[in-house]
């Protein structure tokens, strides 16, 4: 017997099982895709602190294997003693070079140059050596050198005739001081040496290119004082012998570099900070973001002393910068906003160490 199909839509309580039970799986698929969201924040806020730090790792751990290319092993001489003012250092704060011993090494340490930060200590690091592009080109001869008082020193060079003296330099080398050629421009560190290996260290203060003469007048890091006269060692006019200014000096380019911490919001945890790179005293670079700690540590050549973190000559006699054979390089990072997923600031740590190839004792022990 042929039953008619029953009509009857489904009841409210169905209705609100069937609403519940899609509210629930909604509700799982929004907590689901919410903490895809918050992983993939969290792994983003990790990936670029970790990039940080790897990246500030590198260009220093770059720049320390270069440090003292082509510097005379004891240092530059720097102005020291009578008549003399203490050099200025770049980086934080208004610092200067240490004058117990008047000479600028390939490494200056500089333990807590950076400040307290967030409960810990960082550090500043200066570095010298060749410019780059001045290994395996001839240096600059000098010919003459004035001195015009508040003018400072005008040093005329000569530029070799031939660019390739017993060397392969860049075909497009022009043999100028221009861009294309020496490219020494204001504000350039310049190492004066003597045939009697002398040093002295001056700032470019202007170029004129088309009479090749270099003026080092008042520079922004007191490097060109004239104090020779006064009793003072290490300035440019100390080199003079019995008041004249030997034959057969020359120019080179050095490049300074200085690592230090630069806060850029201390109002409220976390606080922000950045790693600057100057070269000279040219405007600082920031290498990096999110880095919170910055330390160096020293190893001696002599071995007596292991991970000195400040090794100040006056503390420990007979080791100064020039002994410096690995530098140890500690930095930490923290992220600037939270992982949305566990609500905390990311922190992570890296360290690495160095060895100074250039320095004196780095090929003492076989």
């Amino acid at each position: 017997m042929f039953r008619p199909t029953s009509n009857r839509g489904l009841g409210l309580i169905e209705l609100l099982l069937a609403v519940l039970l899609a509210t629930v799986v909604l509700g799982l698929a929004f907590e689901f895709f919410n903490g895809l969201e918050g992983m993939s924040q969290s792994v983003g806020v990790m990936t670029t602190a970790n990039q940080s730090l790897q990246a500030s790792v590198d260009l220093i751990s770059r720049d320390l294997y270069e440090a003292g290319q082509s510097i005379p092993q004891g240092g530059i001489p720097l102005p020291s003693g009578p008549g003399s003012v203490s050099v200025i250092r770049p980086g934080a704060g208004a610092n200067y070079f240490p004058t117990n011993n008047g000479v600028l090494s390939a490494i200056t340490p500089g333990a807590d140059l950076s400040g307290n930060i967030d409960g810990e200590p960082s550090d500043e690091i200066t570095l010298i050596m060749t410019d780059e592009n001045w290994l395996g080109i001839p240096v600059l001869d000098i010919s003459s050198v004035t001195y015009a008082g508040g003018t400072g020193y005008n040093i005329a060079v000569t530029i070799p005739a031939s660019c390739q003296p017993g060397v392969t330099v860049p075909s497009s080398f022009d043999c100028t001081l221009g861009p294309n050629g020496y490219n020494v421009n204001p504000g350039d560190l310049m190492m004066f040496t003597t045939v009697g290996g002398l040093n002295a260290l001056g700032m470019i203060t202007q170029v004129n290119y088309a009479s090749n003469t270099l003026t080092f007048g008042s520079d922004s890091l007191d490097l060109n004082q004239a104090c020779a006269a006064q009793g003072c060692a290490g300035s440019i006019d100390s080199l003079q012998n019995n008041g004249a200014y030997p034959s057969g000096m020359t120019l080179a380019l050095v490049d300074m570099i200085t690592y230090y911490l630069e806060a850029t919001d201390n109002s409220n945890p976390p606080h922000q900070y950045v790693l600057m790179r100057q070269l000279d005293d040219a405007t600082p670079n920031a290498v990096a973001y999110e880095i919170n700690s910055l330390q160096f540590s020293y190893d001696f050549s002599d071995g007596t002393d292991t991970d000195v973190r400040n090794p100040n000559p006056t503390l420990y006699p007979g080791q100064g910068s020039n002994q410096i054979r690995t530098v140890l390089v500690d930095l930490s990072t923290i992220s600037n906003e939270p992982m949305s997923y566990q609500g905390q600031y990311y922190s992570n740590a890296l360290a690495t160490s160095v060895t100074i190839r250039n320095l004196e004792y780095v090929n003492q022990f076989p």
